[in-house]
């Protein structure tokens, strides 16, 4: 499985555990009737650090256990060069303003724990993603923000950025949006240097009312959730000063004009709400959905379809697809040479989406 990329050429990977022991006979009494307990212990997943431009790969040595959250690892290369970097587990300390950042470095090939002041002061953090930007590893959860730092610091310092909207799960007031596992709908990614945001809702969402009576509110939402006669919208905010955490609106688009273009028409796809599978990290205009088996992209600036093919994920299946699934990747420069690009438009050029073969989670 694909846990992380970096622009240089790294992969992060995880192989499977070795295979549990043979089932021992069964606990039985003893003559004197204590029972005897047999207890097998199993091994950690094996991790591997793959770099793409020289097709060579290492194994990462063990560090005691396995990571408590493999989507909170992250990889990153050495500011310094000569192919060095760090494997870094983010592990926030519940109740707490510390965590404890787990690293790896090639330098030294050995383990470290790094302890750093935690900024977040509500509720638990749950990492959808981790991803590199300006020198930084960044982590992100969904639901709240955006942790980064700098793990090569002598003394790292985690930074935190809030969403625009606070806290989405606090503030769902929509059934259908409810419903649908967050990755499936919201996105938060690196293109073109900067983060984006995306938030895909229901047609009606902000409409919904807040102080009315449960029983009558959810059945208005059952109601209009099977209803769906409005069609969904996809908006996108730029981090404009990551400073001040100042978030802007970059687009607000309605998909029924997406799906009334020729572009969309052409496709042949239904008119079915997607599923948010990326952003182009080059064209932020450009964002994928998954639809069906399909992979879609569309450019919100001129509402067409830009890209459409079907996917050949290994896993998960296709009711288990979100943004978890999927890694966007700009390829470095050495493995851009004589690709061509795929849709002959450019759009594609110089980047590629690598499957993590993970089943998104809340």
């Amino acid at each position: 499985m694909v846990l992380a990329v970096d622009p240089s050429g790294l992969l992060l990977l995880s192989t499977p555990p070795a295979p549990r022991p043979r089932p021992l006979p069964p606990s039985r009494p003893d003559a004197d009737g204590f029972v005897t307990l047999n207890i097998t212990d199993r091994k950690p997943p094996g991790y591997y650090v793959c770099d793409a431009s020289s097709s060579s790969a290492a194994r990462l040595p063990g560090n005691g256990r396995s990571f408590l959250d493999a989507r909170s690892v992250g990889l990153l290369a050495s500011p310094a060069g000569g192919g060095h970097y760090m494997v870094v587990e983010l592990q926030p300390l519940i109740g707490s303003d510390e965590a404890t950042l787990l690293c790896f470095s090639s330098v030294t090939g050995w383990w470290k724990e790094k302890d750093v002041f935690y900024p977040v002061r509500y509720g638990i953090w749950n990492t959808d993603a981790a991803i590199t930007n300006a020198g930084k590893l960044c982590w992100v959860d969904l639901s709240s923000g955006i942790l980064s730092c700098d793990p090569f610091a002598k003394k790292p310092v985690l930074d935190f950025v809030e969403l625009p909207e606070g806290r989405l799960r606090q503030n769902i007031h929509c059934l259908h949006c409810a419903g649908r596992e967050l990755s499936t709908r919201r996105c938060v990614q690196v293109s073109a240097g900067m983060f984006r945001l995306v938030e895909l809702t229901c047609g009606d969402h902000s409409s919904r009312p807040r102080g009315v009576v449960l029983a009558s509110w959810m059945r208005l939402q059952q109601a209009q959730s099977r209803s769906h006669r409005k069609a969904p919208r996809v908006v996108m905010w730029t981090l404009a000063d990551q400073d001040t955490g100042e978030w802007k609106v970059e687009h607000r688009v309605n998909l029924a004009d997406v799906w009334a273009d020729g572009s969309y028409k052409a496709t042949g796809l239904p008119k079915k709400t997607p599923v948010l599978a990326l952003v182009h990290p080059k064209n932020p205009d450009v964002v994928y959905f998954f639809l069906g088996k399909h992979l879609l992209g569309v450019n919100l600036r001129t509402r067409k379809v830009v890209e459409c093919e079907v996917y050949e994920l290994v896993g998960p299946s296709r009711k288990h697809v979100s943004s978890r699934c999927v890694h966007p990747w700009e390829l470095p420069a050495t493995l851009c040479v004589g690709i061509p690009s795929e849709t002959g438009s450019g759009v594609n050029d110089g980047f590629a989406s690598v499957a993590s073969n993970e089943r998104g989670r809340d």
